[in-house]
């Protein structure tokens, strides 16, 4: 893509595996905008490595279309999609149940392969996520217990331990030769704290839009692999224990500090003259990035199921 420019008017339709599709905003058409994000595959604490080593995703951002997948009004025209409906998801991931509110659709997730050398090559077909901006129910569950007044509020001291083979910074400490937390069962690992759940992303599948509605994207459809969700934290580098499982995998007491501490992401770009080499699949695919600049790590995508979804009073 020339100039990492992404083509403008690149409009496609989306269907949400988890929406029922007589959903007023599902399916719908989306603009899709400028890529933000790199999202890469990691090991959790002492789990198994991924399915699919090397699958990474671009995170594009998702704007609603020009016009809508309904038909036409009274004058031919085609009117603009409808606003999201805002919904309560009821959740469930590794970290126990969690109820979250949605209030606007944000990205897109295209599978996509990176290499911090060489272009590399395309990769297999694989699931599309759309992803919506969402913040935490007041509902007592387990990762927002009751604050005690019968309302839940999101809980403190989550972490994780996680590993990955693209930019393994953290898998050092500062003084860039002893690996983080030596001599454990997380050998290597990085420690980070969780904050609140950000974003939802679903599975979706994905077609071209229908004529004479207008676009610029010449695509193929691609259809969802699975109906397992990704509920997405915000993350940052752990100064200290706060978990009791992390004490455990890690040999240490809860509230210890991490001395010295855990080696910080390296930028990688133009300007340091090592950028990110980035490439998504043909066909079905959208257009992605000759290159893509780093600055650290933002947010953690969990799987995570859905186990109930209702539009908000």
């Amino acid at each position: 893509m020339p100039g990492n420019v992404f083509p403008r008017g690149w409009v496609i339709t989306i269907n949400d595996v988890q929406l029922n599709d007589a959903d007023a905003d599902d399916p719908e058409n989306f603009v899709v905008k400028k890529e933000k994000m790199l999202l890469v595959e990691a090991v959790k604490n002492t789990e198994p490595g991924p399915n699919a080593p090397g699958l990474r995703y671009l995170r594009y951002q998702l704007n609603p279309g020009p016009e809508s997948v309904g038909p036409p009004n009274v004058e031919g025209d085609f009117p603009k999609p409808p606003k999201h409906v805002l919904r309560r998801w009821q959740l469930d991931n590794q970290f126990g149940t969690v109820n979250v509110l949605s209030k606007k659709v944000k990205a897109l997730l295209v599978p996509a392969a990176a290499d911090l050398t060489t272009p590399p090559a395309a990769p297999g077909d694989a699931t599309h996520y759309t992803c919506y901006q969402v913040k935490p129910s007041a509902d007592v569950t387990d990762q927002t217990p009751d604050k005690g007044d019968g309302t839940g509020k999101f809980r403190k001291g989550m972490q994780a331990f996680f590993e990955e083979e693209l930019f393994a910074d953290c898998a050092l400490l500062e003084d860039g030769m002893t690996p983080s937390f030596d001599g454990t069962a997380v050998e290597g690992k990085c420690l980070f704290d969780l904050g609140k759940p950000i974003e939802l992303c679903n599975p979706v599948d994905k077609t071209a839009v229908v004529p004479p509605r207008a676009t610029t994207a010449t695509i193929d459809g691609s259809t969802a692999q699975t109906d397992v969700s990704l509920l997405c934290y915000k993350l940052k580098l752990a100064s200290k224990i706060s978990s009791a499982d992390v004490a455990t995998l890690s040999g240490r007491s809860i509230g210890s500090k991490l001395d010295p501490k855990q080696a910080k992401h390296v930028k990688r770009g133009v300007k340091t003259n090592d950028p990110v080499r980035v490439i998504a699949g043909a066909g079905n695919w959208l257009p992605a990035p000759a290159r893509i600049d780093t600055k650290g790590q933002a947010m953690v995508c969990v799987p995570t199921d859905v186990l109930g979804v209702a539009p908000t009073p």
